[in-house]
């Protein structure tokens, strides 16, 4: 797979913000492209600070993407286990919320150290990123071995022909208050020319920033009818006619 490129960024670091991705100035790099038609966008690396998480978001330009994996880059350690998350629609107001993201992918791993990427397997099934439009990823490992490098030292964000990177902020937690001071170290493979799939990432939620969910089963509704009300009857005796006296 071979390391990836080692891009070198202008202009000062967005801080996390993906709604200034298209105000920023920023290199423009071609896509890496690699055997079987698969393209990479990739981030600066080579940081030694390490964080548990990192939030960041892929823009499609103009055609959509097919995401089948990613790579990361982590301290040599033993083996542990890594978390990514997805959500449709930016990751920025959605650090703390849960329920707006959806697991998607977990894998047990062993870093490499700063310099040298660690590929996951791919994705049980490919996210599929429409044209015009913004993913947002998390990578997570409670073991705090994941590199991330300062937002003093590196742009936010990443541009080729295809996708736009916001390197996004870092998280000390599983989900809670981000840090915006350190941006994700890593990469993201991905194809622009796909056929469909039989795969649900590839239909389009609605705008609430949840991925596809199955239909519940419906709930069985068992209507009780109301017993009528029965009547009640007075019974009114007749008084006795009173006797005549002669």
């Amino acid at each position: 797979n071979g390391n990836p490129m080692r891009p070198r960024m202008n202009g000062n670091p967005m801080n996390g913000n993906p709604m200034n991705m298209r105000n920023m100035n920023m290199n423009t790099m071609r896509p890496v492209q690699r055997a079987g038609g698969t393209n990479q966008i990739s981030t600066s690396y080579g940081s030694k600070i390490k964080v548990k998480g990192n939030m960041f978001d892929i823009l499609a330009i103009e055609e959509r993407l097919k995401i089948p994996k990613i790579y990361i880059f982590a301290e040599r350690a033993e083996k542990t286990t890594v978390e990514v998350w997805t959500k449709i629609g930016t990751y920025s107001g959605n650090e703390s919320r849960k329920n707006k993201w959806t697991k998607v992918h977990v894998e047990d791993i062993i870093g490499k150290g700063s310099s040298t990427p660690v590929h996951l397997n791919n994705f049980k099934c490919p996210i599929v990123v429409g044209a015009g439009e913004i993913q947002a990823f998390y990578v997570y490992s409670s073991s705090r071995i994941l590199f991330s490098t300062s937002a003093n030292k590196s742009g936010a964000l990443i541009k080729n022909a295809d996708a736009e990177l916001n390197r996004g902020v870092s998280l000390p937690k599983l989900f809670g208050v981000p840090n915006p001071n350190y941006l994700w170290d890593g990469g993201v493979s991905y194809e622009t020319n796909f056929g469909e799939t039989n795969c649900s990432w590839q239909r389009r939620a609605p705008a609430t920033g949840m991925l596809p969910r199955k239909n519940p089963k419906p709930k069985r509704v068992v209507v009780r009818r109301k017993k009528p009300k029965t009547k009640r009857v007075v019974v009114q005796s007749k008084k006795p006619k009173p006797k005549r006296v002669v």
